[in-house]
């Protein structure tokens, strides 16, 4: 090849590393330009149902990865939550039922988005240690439409366990029919 040739790959290679250089540290800093931010947010919070929807949102930015991330956001927000319903129970101010609802339902929401991301490492015990705590507190608080959420996910761990008679009883419980089909036809299929 000639010299020309040469230095024209050369050059175009040093261009494509320039190129992937400049993205690669642009999506890099916007992420942590969106961290810092949040994390400024959280700390500027005037109560900590405003705390914990941070962290939720935190959380929420390592859906693709690191997971011990999304996973200790989460974690500090059920933190946060436990502390204030203890506070809330031995409290003897009257009325404080919409606020120990609302901190039940953000724990609920933060041990659902942590079984998830347990289910997603394939750790299935862990998964559903996670769901049944926010199935049971779902229960107990009567909010019908998260227990329907915790009963399809419970359900779709069994699923891929190839547990179909377990997934089918928790299917059953949600209001998601499409899991109820999957279930049934996934049963159906394993008799042949």
């Amino acid at each position: 090849m000639s010299n020309s040739v040469l230095m024209c790959l050369s050059n175009s290679r040093y261009l494509i590393l320039i190129v992937f250089l400049f993205f690669f540290n642009h999506t890099y800093s916007q992420n942590d330009v969106s961290t810092e931010s949040l994390r400024i947010e959280y700390q500027k919070a005037k109560n900590d149902t405003t705390r914990i929807r941070t962290l939720f949102k935190l959380g929420y930015q390592f859906l693709n990865g690191p997971s011990d991330s999304l996973i200790h956001y989460f974690r500090k927000s059920l933190s946060i939550a436990d502390k204030n319903l203890s506070l809330l129970y031995q409290s003897k101010i009257e009325n404080n039922a919409e606020l120990i609802k609302k901190y039940h339902r953000l724990s609920i929401r933060a041990l659902i988005e942590i079984g998830i991301e347990y289910f997603y490492q394939s750790d299935y015990p862990k998964a559903l240690d996670y769901f049944t705590d926010a199935l049971e507190l779902s229960i107990e608080i009567d909010d019908q439409s998260l227990a329907s959420e915790c009963y399809s996910e419970i359900g779709i761990v069994f699923k891929n366990q190839g547990k179909y008679n377990e997934a089918l009883k928790y299917a059953e419980q949600g209001t998601d029919s499409s899991w109820i089909a999957a279930c049934l036809v996934n049963t159906w299929y394993n008799l042949f």
